[in-house]
């Protein structure tokens, strides 16, 4: 029973390492058959395949003649094993012409062994019984010269590995690694065979591993983009590895079954039981294979992270306002968070022009990203050469070109360096990052936008201030300026906002979860713009003092109270502590327009959430001083220079805080309102650690 089980063992390994060696060679070659990689490991493969098919006949357990037969027909395929592995060793790590001689020694060397010996006695004698089988090989002198040097191969093999992994990085050294794991699998557990032929007692029940080499190419093609295997054929090579894996465990369920409940040549209970849980089995354990296995082992365990981290950095709502904040929240989100060696965008201006400009030619032509590693290998195994690949490897490991508008206008580029352990991209996360480059482009073409603004804007001041003009003329005439873009931005933003609103509400439009997303960040972006435009006009008004005050008596303490409550819950966005302190009994009126006043509070509170680090606090304070309150707003952030404080309430200025209420606009307009209504308005330091703003306004008698 125990021998009948080994000998039936052997043959479904036998026919697992035929499927395997077959159905990947035969793929991998017919990807690209003039590529030498994939033609010599489909080489290496049928000599896999071919040596297997020598354990069919042991099953035929009583026959000496089929065993010898068997014997030296698998060695008619393990003969070239050692040799077309070198090869293809030499062929993935570019050194084919370098060991030609080497390579063309062994296959003449293994070809004379083939014809001249294995069919002699010299080679195998006999067959007698070993072990746990009735017939196995003696060997003679030309069988142990042969595996000398079958052995000698496989260690310059592995030698020649082992010299490259150390030497190499990234995609690369990720090949290299596997291919060796592979080769621990293959050689490891394939050459127990030769225990027995020197009448060492060892029964080769790790034969069925053999074919590890096919399964480590397999892991590699699939995570590490190995020979650009395509998804067609990717997805053949799933089908078939997990319809292998579900046959080689049904069957070991078999032989439990079986051990305890014989098959019998009747249909009897026992008998159809186990053919059921047998069919049942395979059909789940395909089923999960290919479902579960695949999904979570070949992707990077961090790729949910990673997804998620940049997606919160797609759908940041805050206005970006200059090149700096946003180079900064790049770092902060692929350097910091996700552990890339380095991340930034590179804004195409003359100087880039004469630093990349095979770069800039190639994505004027085609559109697509660049992955510096795959052009590199593509280089050394297809022989080509890539004008614009040193001016690639200079700046990263990934580029994304950046496009404003059409895919003509070209305004930059979006670039990686190296992930943690130098780890490749893998196909998920190079799909989500292609996407954010998009994004990118987007709010790298609103900043470009708003500085090219501001600095028409400066411009045309400076212009003005030359001619020395009168001043009240440079105001209106800057404010006309401004009046015109304000105007010109506020149609056809109001109509984009429109047909966006009306393709997220419309329930004819079929758009995916994806597309969704992406056209909300897209509404949220020209909200902001709108917002920004708004400002603008009434920049226009206040400097022309057109603005109209409605004032109210009102109780400053339950205005304050209620603006506090808005904030709550914005606030604990950053954990931060928002604090009110009324210094004030009783009751306290001013006279003040509700609208204008609570604008002015929401910019001040809105800058200091900004600049307040997470777990910081915020203190809203209220007190009277003589027939004026006071109402302070203090926070625990980085604070405001002194040469910040001189400008900060003047307009369009590029400091920290005001940058915080659009382009220099938002702490310009507060102060008009203040001083429309008689009070006061000033930043100093805070007694918590950053800063602190200050509104006086004049105490009213009901």
């Amino acid at each position: 029973m125990k021998i009948m089980a080994l000998y039936i063992f052997l043959f479904i390994s036998a026919v697992f390492n035929v499927i395997v060696g077959s159905v990947i060679g035969i793929i991998i070659y017919l990807k690209d058959k003039k590529n030498v990689v994939n033609r010599t490991f489909a080489v290496f493969c049928f000599f896999i395949t071919t040596w297997s098919m020598g354990y069919f006949f042991p099953i035929v357990q009583n026959s000496e003649s089929l065993s010898l037969l068997s014997f030296r027909l698998l060695h008619v395929g393990a003969a070239f094993i050692a040799v077309a592995h070198f090869h293809f060793v030499c062929a993935v790590l570019d050194i084919v012409k370098e060991k030609k001689k080497y390579i063309i020694f062994a296959y003449l060397f293994n070809l004379l062994i083939v014809l001249f010996f294995i069919p002699t006695k010299l080679f195998i004698s006999e067959v007698v019984p070993k072990g746990d089988f009735n017939y196995w090989a003696n060997v003679g002198i030309a069988y142990k010269i042969w595996l000398a040097v079958w052995l000698s191969y496989v260690v310059a093999s592995v030698y020649l590995l082992y010299a490259a992994y150390k030497k190499t990085k990234g995609i690369k050294k990720q090949q290299i690694k596997y291919i060796l794991i592979g080769d621990m699998m293959t050689f490891g557990t394939g050459s127990m065979n030769y225990f027995l032929f020197f009448d060492i007692n060892v029964t080769p029940y790790l034969t069925i591993f053999a074919s590890g080499q096919m399964f480590s190419i397999f892991y590699i093609i699939v995570r590490y983009r190995f020979i650009d295997i395509k998804l067609n054929s990717l997805e053949v090579l799933k089908k078939v590895f997990s319809i292998i894996l579900s046959v080689v465990t049904a069957y070991l369920i078999y032989t439990i079954y079986s051990f305890f409940f014989p098959f019998s040549a009747k249909l009897d209970i026992p008998t159809i039981v186990g053919i059921a849980i047998l069919i049942i089995f395979f059909l789940i354990f395909n089923n999960v294979v290919r479902l579960k296995f695949f999904y979570n082992f070949f992707r990077l365990s961090n790729f949910e992270y990673f997804k998620q981290t940049v997606f919160e950095f797609k759908n940041r709502n805050s206005f970006y306002h200059s090149i700096e904040e946003f180079q900064m929240n790049i770092k902060k989100t692929f350097c910091d968070k996700l552990q890339i060696s380095s991340a930034f965008i590179l804004i195409l201006d003359e100087e880039t022009g004469r630093k990349y400009p095979e770069l800039i030619k190639y994505f004027l032509r085609d559109k697509s990203f660049l992955v510096t590693e795959e052009l590199e290998l593509e280089q050394k195994t297809r022989n080509k050469k890539f004008s614009f690949f040193k001016e690639l490897k200079s700046l990263g490991k990934i580029c994304f070109p950046l496009f404003f508008k059409s895919e003509r206008n070209l305004i930059g580029f979006f670039v990686l360096g190296e992930k943690p352990f130098q780890n490749p991209y893998t196909k998920e996360e190079l799909e989500v990052l292609e996407s954010t480059a998009y994004q990118i482009s987007l709010f790298l073409a609103v900043i470009l936008y708003n500085f090219e603004l501001q600095k028409q804007v400066k411009i045309k001041t400076q212009a003005l201030k030359e001619q020395n003009k009168e001043m009240q003329k440079l105001l209106r005439q800057q404010s006309d300026f401004i009046a015109v873009t304000a105007h010109e931005f506020r149609t056809p933003l109001s109509i984009a906002l429109f047909q966006l609103d009306d393709t997220l509400n419309s329930s004819k439009n079929n758009i995916d979860e994806t597309e969704k997303n992406d056209l909300q960040i897209m509404k949220a972006s020209l909200d902001n713009l709108k917002s920004l435009t708004q400002k603008l006009f009434d920049v226009q008004q206040y400097d022309l003092n057109k603005v109209n005050v409605k004032c109210e008596i009102v109780n400053i303490v339950e205005f304050l109270e209620k603006i506090y409550k808005d904030f709550i819950n914005i606030m604990s966005e950053k954990s931060i502590n928002l604090h009110f302190v009324n210094k004030i009994e009783g009751k306290c009126y001013v006279n003040i327009d509700k609208l204008q006043i609570r604008q002015v509070f929401h910019n001040v509170l809105n800058n200091a959430f900004k600049f307040t680090p997470k777990d910081g606090t915020i203190v809203i304070k209220l007190i009277t001083i003589n027939s004026h309150v006071l109402i302070s707003v203090s926070d625990t952030g980085q604070g405001i220079s002194d040469t910040e404080r001189e400008l900060i309430f003047n307009k369009f200025q590029t400091k920290k805080a005001s940058m915080a209420m659009g382009i220099g606009l938002g702490l310009y307009i507060s102060k008009k309102i203040i001083e429309l209504h008689k009070g006061e308005i000033w930043v100093e330091n805070a007694e918590i650690g950053g800063a602190k703003f200050c509104i006086k306004l004049k105490i009213s008698n009901r």
